[in-house]
């Protein structure tokens, strides 16, 4: 059973390297992390400036 599941392991690793999929999702995780902080922080600020 390990051994099937090492092999498998090592063929989709072979077929497809860990670092490509992270520098290719790595940057849009980033950009919609950034894009969710700008929305959360303007959110706060027109709220703040809404209750005051």
């Amino acid at each position: 059973m390990g051994g099937l599941a090492k092999g498998f392991l090592q063929s989709s690793l072979a077929f497809c390297p860990p670092r490509t999929i992270i520098e290719q999702v790595l940057p849009f995780l980033l950009w919609s992390f950034m894009e969710f902080l700008t929305l959360l922080v303007s959110s706060y600020l027109l709220a703040s400036c809404t209750d005051s």
